[in-house]
């Protein structure tokens, strides 16, 4: 009996030592970093970061081939970093990790894929810096499908777009300020956030394309930027709570549909602009207040010098000014704004020299200049003219 015991304990002994070197091992070869793509990925106390050299790409990833991010902490992953120097998040990249609470997308990101956040269910704020990304996912495949709790993101100082797609379908969040250095707003940008109050537009702004506020019927509040010139189709579809909006005389296109369904709206403007003319063409109750902007009375002629790492805009007027102020707008060539200045002018001036910093002019292939009647009212006296800023044959400065 005795050795029975004997031999009962040793099998056991030995089991529970086999066990162990099992379970160390198994631990020892848990990863916590690793390649994804042309990126690395490292995994500390919660934090999954994305990092690479200059223009790293992730990988691809679908529902079926997951990361080992995923596999290995997917209950772990409270936060994500993108660091600036990745260029493309990948497909389902992020999908279903439903611990984490905050995203931080980094400068250098130029393309979302298809629902990279999908499904995290607890995300709840985004810190969001991508400078030069024009496109999240697409219209069936959001970034932040099923983000149920995502309520806030922070955009940049340095972003040039809100990309197409990106808060498509995320109704929870109420608010949203758009830096001072976006001059575009993409389709769909903010479709379906059903939630949203209140849009704060930087005053540069100079379009909005289509569906870009697709039926955000709770919209109560929205600015409208001095240099808007475009809307796109249905960009305000359906923005049912919004009562009034004031378009300047800088909008030139309107598209079709834009205010559909914003039944209870009045379109401020001025007398004779296009915007009234859109107002009374579809039916929308218009106050084109009693300036005429027809009756331009100031006439201007415009040269543009290149020296010194200055580029200086010589700017003639038909008759003198005093209480008016000179607007000059950069634009590139696809005709954007990447610049603007706003000079009140006194003393009764006939001419006066405009010199801009190389530094500031981007991308800029042509200004346009004209002159309103105060800082107050912004109503244009006189009609936009437009320079070219270089000859064919030379290429706009970086």
């Amino acid at each position: 009996m005795k050795k029975t015991r004997f031999i009962i304990s040793l099998a056991v002994t030995v089991l529970l030592l086999v066990s162990g070197i099992i379970v160390s091992q198994a631990a020892d070869t848990i990863p916590t970093y690793g390649d994804t793509g042309t990126c690395q990925w490292n995994y500390s106390g919660g934090k999954l970061t994305i990092t690479s050299d200059k223009g790293g790409k992730m990988a691809d990833y679908t529902t079926s081939s997951l990361p080992d991010w995923y596999t290995y902490y997917a209950s772990s992953i409270t936060k994500i970093e993108i660091a600036n120097e990745v260029e493309y998040i990948g497909n389902y990249a992020f999908y279903n990790l439903t611990k984490v609470t905050s995203v931080t997308i980094g400068t250098g990101v130029e393309k979302i894929g298809s629902f990279a956040f999908r499904n995290c269910t607890n995300l709840s704020a985004v810190n969001y810096n991508a400078e030069k990304c024009e496109t999240a996912g697409t219209k069936t495949t959001m970034i932040f499908y099923d983000c149920n709790n995502l309520t806030t993101i922070n955009f940049g100082e340095g972003i040039k777009y809100i990309p197409s797609n990106l808060l498509l379908y995320c109704r929870k969040i109420t608010s949203v300020t758009i830096p001072e250095s976006v001059y575009k707003i993409g389709e769909y940008a903010f479709g379906y956030c059903y939630a949203l109050t209140e849009v704060v537009l930087p005053d540069n702004l100079a379009e909005i394309s289509p569906y870009s506020f697709y039926n955000c019927s709770a919209i109560s509040s929205i600015n409208v930027p001095t240099m808007l010139s475009n809307i796109g189709n249905y960009a305000f579809y359906n923005c049912s709570s919004i009562t009034e909006m004031t378009l300047p005389a800088t909008v030139t296109e309107i598209g079709y549909g834009a205010f559909d369904g914003c039944t209870n709206i009045t379109i401020k403007t001025t007398k004779g602009s296009y915007a009234e003319l859109f107002a009374n063409q579809y039916g929308i109750t218009c106050d084109a207040g009693n300036s005429l902007l027809v009756n331009l009375t100031v006439n201007t002629s415009t040269q543009a010098d290149f020296g010194n790492g200055y580029l200086l805009l010589k700017i003639k007027f038909d008759q003198p000014l005093d209480g008016e102020c000179v607007h000059a707008a950069l634009y590139d060539a696809n005709g954007k704004v990447v610049n603007y200045f706003i000079f009140p002018v006194s003393g009764g001036i006939n001419y006066m020299g405009i010199p801009i910093d190389i530094d500031y002019i981007f991308n800029a292939t042509y200004a346009k200049v004209f002159i309103w009647d105060s800082m107050e009212s912004c109503m244009p006296v006189s009609p936009a003219e437009t320079i070219e800023l270089y000859p064919s044959t030379e290429q706009p400065l970086e």
